[in-house]
C-alpha cells in the first residue's frame, strides 16, 4: 500500500493521520461500469472517510446513490448505515435485483448471528463473497469485454464497520476484489484487504472516489489533527472530491462522531428525520 491513486480512480487510504496516507491504487469506477450491464444495479459512487481514535471514530460520506438500467438515474440517501449496534457504509455494488443481491440485507444479517464484531464481520466477509461470486459471474458470462476491462482484478466493494465491545472502540474494514480463475474457468471473490482498528495510532481509511482527498493529505498530512476538529476538516476533505468529481459523488455532507457506541451528528446531511437507514 505505497503507490498514491491517480485521478478518478477508486483506492483504499490507510492513513497514519500523523503523516501522508499510504495508498493501493485500483481503477474500478462505478458509475463507468454498471452501464452496460444487463440487469438492474445500484452503485453507491462513494466517497467515505473513517477516522479512528481509542475513544471514538469519525465517519463522513456522500449522499449520491446511481441506478443503472438502461440509463444512469441517480439521487440522495443516506449512507451512513446502522445496523444493532453497528454503524457501517459501503462503496461499490450495493444491490442487484435481478440476482438478490444487497450489502444491507448482507450486513442487517450477520450484525444479527456473530457474538462480537469480529465474528459478525467475518460472516459478512463468507456471505458477501458468496453473493459477489455469483453477481460476477453473471457478468462474465452476459458481458465479458465489459468484466475483463473493469472487474478482473479490481475491487467491487469496499465496507467500513465501527462498533463499541467491552471498552474497546473498533473500525474494521473489508475490502472484496474480483478475478477470473482461467483454470476452473470462473469468476473469483478474494478478501483483498483487511484493516482492524484498536490501531497503534489514530488512524483514517477511505473507501470510493478519493483521489481529491489523496492529494490534499500530501500536501495538508496534518489536517485531520488540525485545531479545525476532525469534522470540519472531513466536511473539507469530502467537499473537494464534490468538486472533482460532481457527476458521481454529491452533497449534502454527512457526518458523525462514535463515542461508546453512541452517535453525534455533526452534519446530518442525508441522514436527518425521515431516512431509514440512521436510527
Amino acid at each position: 500500500m505505497t503507490r498514491l491513486a491517480p485521478p478518478l480512480a477508486r483506492a483504499q487510504a490507510f492513513c497514519d493521520l500523523r503523516g501522508i496516507p499510504t495508498v493501493r491504487s485500483t481503477t474500478v469506477f462505478a458509475t463507468v461500469l454498471f452501464a452496460f450491464v444487463p440487469c438492474s444495479f445500484e452503485a453507491k459512487a462513494t466517497s467515505a472517510v473513517a477516522v479512528w481514535t481509542p475513544d471514538a471514530t469519525f465517519i463522513a460520506a456522500d449522499a449520491t446513490m446511481i441506478h443503472y438500467e438502461n440509463k444512469a438515474i441517480s439521487w440522495k440517501i443516506c449512507k451512513i448505515n446502522v445496523s444493532g449496534k453497528i454503524f457501517w457504509v459501503s462503496a461499490g455494488i450495493s444491490r442487484d435485483v435481478g440476482v438478490g443481491f444487497s450489502v444491507k440485507q448482507l450486513v442487517d444479517d450477520a450484525m444479527a448471528r456473530g457474538s462480537s464484531l469480529a465474528q459478525k464481520v467475518s460472516i459478512f466477509e463468507s456471505e458477501a463473497t458468496k453473493g459477489l461470486t455469483v453477481e460476477m459471474n453473471m457478468v462474465y458470462k452476459s458481458k465479458r469485454d465489459i468484466f475483463n476491462q473493469n472487474f478482473n482484478h479490481r475491487d467491487v466493494l469496499e465496507v467500513m464497520f465501527s462498533g463499541y465491545e467491552n471498552g474497546v472502540n473498533y473500525l474494521l474494514v473489508r475490502s472484496f476484489s474480483s478475478y477470473f480463475d482461467f483454470i476452473n474457468k470462473t469468476v473469483k471473490i478474494i478478501t483483498n484487504d483487511r484493516m482492524n482498528c484498536p490501531c497503534d495510532d489514530n488512524s483514517g481509511y477511505a473507501v470510493g472516489n478519493h483521489s481529491a482527498i489523496d492529494s490534499e493529505l500530501r500536501q495538508n498530512p496534518g489536517l485531520l489533527n488540525s485545531p479545525l476538529g476532525t469534522g470540519d476538516a472531513l466536511r473539507q476533505l469530502i467537499g473537494l472530491e464534490i468538486a472533482l468529481t460532481p457527476r458521481d459523488v454529491g452533497p449534502p455532507v454527512s457526518i458523525v462522531e462514535i463515542r461508546k457506541g453512541v452517535p453525534r451528528w455533526i452534519d446530518e446531511g442525508a441522514c436527518g428525520p425521515g431516512q431509514t437507514n440512521k436510527k
